[in-house]
């Protein structure tokens, strides 16, 4: 893949710069992206091979605008919840892995229910080209098409449990005994559905396992 990010004076290493995406042709179905002429006017053009270098734009930059995380607990008569959540306001992210299953490669390669939507004579308003094994109109081809927002909300970790009073534990000749059921990544608010927000900086998803979601039951002794 060819590099999309670049360092220009006065900005920063995690800019994406990139062939702007000019949508779906409803005529045609064919995918659509803008170039520039010799005297600087933008058009459209359905032939990705002949946009240059100097067609791409500034499109953002992978570095969020902020990034933070904030944490509640509540508790009530031996009962006591708490959540930690992370955050991410604003940045990029360009998704690879979607591409990969847009793409029209190999038989046998799995698909993303995007391709349900995609361009045809009875649907043609949409952002999805229609299949073609013409190489100009492969819309996959890099460009503005698959950067996304990676500003996010993520419940990390939740923690419910129960202490037994103490009058049940110190028959057992216990300090305390409490009981809880913990989830983790259990819930994740995003624009993009399907992906994992929490990427690292260089804001490029290559086949990254996304945080696992689990859900564990255990029991604290204190002796």
């Amino acid at each position: 893949m060819e590099r999309i990010q670049k360092w220009v004076k006065g900005g920063s290493l995690y800019d994406f710069y990139l062939i702007e995406w000019a949508g779906v042709n409803p005529e045609n179905g064919n995918p659509q992206w803008y170039r520039y002429t010799d005297d600087g006017d933008k058009i459209v053009t359905e032939d990705y091979s002949s946009v240059i270098t100097s067609d791409k734009v500034k499109a953002g930059s992978s570095l969020p605008k902020l990034t933070g995380g904030f944490q509640s607990e509540l508790s009530y008569k031996g009962f006591e919840l708490s959540a930690l959540f992370s955050y991410v306001i604003g940045g990029k992210i360009y998704n690879s892995d979607k591409i990969f299953l847009l793409s029209q490669g190999s038989p046998g390669r799995a698909w993303s229910t995007d391709m349900l939507n995609r361009w045809t004579p009875e649907n043609p308003y949409t952002d999805v080209a229609r299949l073609t094994t013409s190489p100009e109109s492969s819309w996959t081809n890099e460009s503005t098409r698959f950067l996304v927002d990676r500003s996010f909300l993520k419940l990390k970790t939740v923690t419910l449990s129960y202490t037994l009073p103490a009058s049940w534990t110190q028959a057992a000749s216990l300090h305390s005994t409490s009981l809880f059921v913990q989830g983790e990544n259990l819930f994740t608010a995003t624009k993009e559905q399907g992906l994992d927000p929490e990427q690292t900086l260089g804001g490029t998803t290559y086949y990254r396992y996304p945080s696992m979601r689990t859900i564990s039951f255990g029991i604290n002794i204190k002796l």
